[in-house]
């Protein structure tokens, strides 16, 4: 008979025949002997079962699809749910929207190449609201959803549709997204599952803790359980980066008759973010007949996304406007070059010195310092009926509430200007960018002359 010892290397394929055909040793047994089975019975589990489970459930579906099956409990292929969604053909995740910029952690996804805010994603079939914590998303609004709210200990599958379909609510011009949660009347009664892990952020250089855990429960006959998942998530984040802050123009430039383009400002950004996400999920279902079944679920998430943002930026439209003007008293315009490109003259590299020809001040830096308080939330209540009295035939009704906020509580800021000077030069991707009137020791008191 087969060996114990080869049986984990069976593969889908033989799994997938429709006879077990199970090899015998010796003579066969007696007439009136009970046969002995040959063989234990193969469960697959882990990984292929996951990868099983999705092809089975693309296989039925109708239309242009992906699905991606969580393996067990909170393992799901990667650590983040939008990381196992980008996985797939066709879809690209991305780590923040355009207004905030990216970070460590994957929370939005592109579905064809279009925008994030173009898709539409629900839960178990729902519209699901949400909200931005960054000011300039709130303001421009959207529909993009950051999958970072959601813990994978709570979904169970990802469904993710490329077509329209009559059944699915409309308004996913990319693509519409469909998160399956977890029923309890899927899982063995008793079933309790704690997480507790540590993220390190390097930049940051601090330690921060992830905690869920999730129970569900049913009765004996299988007809009504009930789950529920909580969750707890701090995240410290810093980003370190250089921004062109748009493109000024200027006719007549230092008096040669020809108008340049050039970086209106240059900053060095310093954005550092303390995220805490919390909440919870309740799901209660019934399964009286074999004919009846009803859902009602109950989600909140919220996360907390309080911020500072410090940008010293170059001041060049500062400096072109009121120092690049050769016989005025402000002018300390240096060495500087220019590039063509497409018919555009722009300003590669110039240099002011920290004060004028007539003494005047040259103020070639600028900070702002911002910080906000900040936080988005969802939250989520359904109840679904579905209802089989006879093959062929399904009737289904649904009924939902959805909210989400994004709001930025109270926000304070100052703004420092220093009569420096200034010089830059691009050098590749980035900007050299020096202060002559600024000694290199950002502690020195000169700093405090702004």
């Amino acid at each position: 008979m087969i060996a114990k010892a080869i049986l984990p290397s069976v593969s889908l394929l033989a799994l997938s025949l429709p006879t077990p055909v199970l090899a015998q040793a010796g003579t066969s047994a007696a007439p009136d002997q009970p046969a002995e089975p040959q063989a234990d019975d193969v469960v697959v589990i882990g990984i292929r079962a996951s990868i099983e489970a999705s092809l089975r459930q693309k296989r039925k579906s109708d239309m242009v699809s992906e699905v991606i099956t969580a393996q067990d409990i909170g393992k799901f292929p990667d650590k983040n749910v939008a990381d196992s969604l980008g996985r797939l053909t066709g879809v690209n995740v991305v780590t923040g929207s355009a207004a905030a910029g990216g970070f460590g952690e994957n929370q939005s996804v592109s579905i064809r190449g279009t925008d994030p805010e173009l898709n539409l994603t629900l839960l178990d079939g729902h519209s699901l609201a949400t909200g931005d914590w960054f000011v300039l998303d709130q303001a421009n609004g959207g529909r993009s959803f950051n999958f970072s709210m959601f813990p994978s200990e709570i979904v169970g599958s990802l469904e993710v549709y490329k077509s329209a379909q009559a059944d699915i609510p409309e308004g996913g011009i990319g693509g519409t997204i469909n998160v399956h949660s977890r029923m309890p009347l899927d899982l063995p009664s008793g079933t309790v599952n704690v997480t507790a892990q540590q993220a390190y952020n390097d930049l940051s250089d601090t330690w921060k803790p992830q905690v869920s855990a999730i129970a569900s429960w049913k009765n004996a006959s299988g007809t009504l359980g009930l789950l529920a998942a909580g969750f707890y998530e701090a995240r410290s984040f810093r980003r370190d980066g250089q921004e062109l802050l748009g493109y000024a123009t200027q006719e007549d430039f230092n008096g040669t008759g020809k108008t340049v383009a050039y970086p209106a400002l240059i900053g060095a950004a310093y954005f550092t973010q303390e995220r805490i996400r919390k909440g919870g999920t309740v799901t209660l279902q019934g399964k009286p007949s074999d004919t009846l079944e009803v859902v009602a679920t109950g989600l909140y998430t919220r996360m907390s996304a309080n911020n500072a943002n410090a940008n010293s930026m170059a001041w060049t439209s500062k400096l072109v406007q009121d120092n690049s003007t050769p016989g005025t008293p402000g002018y300390a315009l240096g060495d500087y070059t220019t590039a063509e490109y497409q018919g555009i003259t722009y300003l590669t590299s110039a240099a002011w010195s920290a004060s004028g020809a007539g003494g005047l001040p040259a103020f070639g830096r600028v900070q702002d310092d911002i910080f906000r308080t900040a936080f988005s939330s969802t939250f989520n209540g359904t109840l679904d009926a579905t209802w089989r009295p006879a093959d062929g035939l399904t009737a289904h009704g649904t009924v939902g509430y959805t909210k989400g906020r994004g709001e930025t509580t109270s926000s304070s800021a100052w703004e420092s200007y220093w009569s420096t000077g200034m010089s830059y030069a691009f050098r590749g991707k980035h900007a050299e960018v020096t202060y002559p009137g600024l000694p290199n020791d950002p502690t020195s008191a000169a700093y405090l002359d702004n």
